[in-house]
């Protein structure tokens, strides 16, 4: 799996970024039903959240929907390679906006803005179309090597070097960085654009702290620390979501939360599951394969995303858990 990941890096990478866009949509449109078709375990997690979560409903036609969530992912990935070509001059060709106004009134405030940016689509896009129009952006990541070795290693310098190398943005590393939460006050205090992964599991500073809520109609941990900092800065609270759309993706700005004036980050929290249960029941697509992320992935979170994980596929949850602590 690692070598074909360090060719689909190495190589393919180049080779998708020289061909003009609409020629890419029958590869990954080929690719997204070959996973269908012969990836049984993704198909059967990614059905089983998708249904738990009440995001399928009886006469929807499941495998299309099954097929639009691996094309959204996969395709998502693809726009990434187009990053060198993008620039403050082709920008508007590439990525729209729809609410800019309302991040302009935000910094008009003169204390900082956050966005709330969860895995949600091509949700990395948002960098590129906010940076390359100017604006002082940073970044929250969690950008650490780890315990990977070897190959694996050598795939995951490659993508930090082709993926985070071309985004218009200054990144706030927060893993093992115990200055994480005073680089982002600082950055606040400039009056600068702060991204937080909404649905993001990182969060071990003493400014974190993590509440079990209602989400999709199941139990859910969400991280208060954005919030926490928000009130504690004064900054204002924007819901962003990136939208696959022609020709390339379509940023969506929502309106400031307003439960932040309260002082209490428990409510705000649940104003904005409000807004991301809005979108994600909108476009199921978009959310799919970050539930299936979570699902193979509980055993080694902290906070797992939900409480109710099936016993189904445990049996290759603990393999991939085995894989990743060795």
């Amino acid at each position: 799996m690692n070598i074909f990941k360090w060719i689909f890096w190495r190589y393919l990478r180049v080779i998708f970024a020289n061909i003009p866009i609409k020629l890419t949509m029958p590869v990954i449109s080929a690719i997204s039903f070959f996973y269908l078709i012969f990836g049984n375990r993704m198909r059967r997690v990614t059905l089983s959240e998708l249904t738990l979560s009440g995001l399928i409903k009886k006469d929807d036609k499941t495998y299309y929907l099954l097929y639009r969530a691996i094309k959204n992912h996969i395709n998502s990935v693809i726009k990434l390679f187009y990053l060198p070509r993008i620039n403050s001059g082709n920008i508007g060709k590439y990525i729209q906006i729809d609410g800019l106004h309302r991040l302009d009134e935000a910094i008009n405030n003169g204390k900082g803005v956050i966005l709330l940016n969860p895995h949600f689509g091509p949700f990395m896009l948002i960098m590129p179309a906010l940076g390359h129009r100017g604006y002082k952006l940073n970044q929250v990541a969690l950008q650490g090597i780890g315990r990977r070795k070897g190959l694996d290693r050598i795939v995951y310098e490659i993508k930090l070097k082709s993926v985070e190398g071309n985004m218009p943005v200054n990144f706030i590393n927060a893993t093992y960085n115990k200055m994480a939460v005073r680089d982002v006050l600082c950055a606040l205090k400039r009056n600068e654009v702060v991204l937080f992964a909404s649905t993001g599991r990182g969060g071990t500073s003493v400014e974190s702290s993590w509440r079990t809520v209602n989400f999709l109609g199941r139990k859910a941990n969400f991280n208060l620390s954005f919030f926490k900092i928000a009130l504690r800065a004064g900054s204002t609270l924007l819901p962003v979501f990136v939208i696959d759309s022609e020709p390339f993706a379509k940023v969506i700005i929502e309106k400031p939360l307003e439960t932040l004036k309260e002082g209490i980050p428990e409510k705000v929290l649940i104003e904005y599951i409000s807004v991301l249960e809005r979108y994600v029941k909108r476009y199921p697509d978009h959310f799919a394969f970050f539930l299936y992320e979570m699902n193979v992935k509980r055993l080694w979170d902290d906070h797992p995303f939900f409480l109710d994980y099936p016993v189904a596929e445990e049996k290759f949850v603990n393999k991939m858990y085995k894989k990743r602590v060795k």
